[in-house]
Parts: structure tokens; sequence; C-alpha cells
């Protein structure tokens, strides 16, 4: 299976997103670049359905790590249709 993923640009609207929705969130271009390597190897659909997620269910913290678990638990590795089970699936693992 193969698939796109994010690109620096969408992650910048990612970033931009994520700060306007919780205002704690203050990172620097160092940071943004740092969670850019942690992230990219992810799906741009997938990073904005979990992240979706993660704000629907009242999170007044974004937690970066916790946030990146639930993504490393999904895929890319050998099964790459995890990803397809994280935009379908009912929740998203814990969140």
């Amino acid at each position: 299976m193969d698939f796109e993923t994010i690109t620096k640009k969408e992650w910048i609207t990612v970033v931009q997103w994520i700060s306007l929705r919780w205002e704690h969130v203050k990172w620097d271009e160092t940071q943004i670049k740092s969670f850019y390597e942690d992230f990219k190897q992810f799906p741009s659909d997938v990073v904005w359905t979990a992240l979706n997620r993660y704000y629907d269910n009242g999170h007044k913290f974004f937690n970066s790590v916790e946030f990146r678990k639930v993504l490393v638990s999904k895929g890319p590795g050998k099964n790459a249709g995890a990803f397809q089970d994280l935009i379908s699936g009912p929740q998203v693992g814990g969140l």
C-alpha cells in the first residue's frame, strides 16, 4: 500500500491549527522542524483525523508525545492497512 506522507507545508498548517486551539503551544522554528521529523512518516489525512479526534475528545492540552504514540501504534510499519483502521475506526486508541 503506497501513501503520501505529510509535507512540510501541510505540517505548518497543522502547527497553526494546533496553536489556535491550544494556546499553551508556543513552538519556535527549531521545535516545529524537530516535530516535523517526528511526524513526517505519517500521511496527512491520518494526522488530521487523529488530531481532530484528539481535539473533539476534549483534551485541554496538546501533548505531542501522547499524540505521536497513537500514530505510531497504528503504522506505517508492516501493516500499512492500520492507517485505514485509524481513519475509519470509531475511536483513536484512548484519545
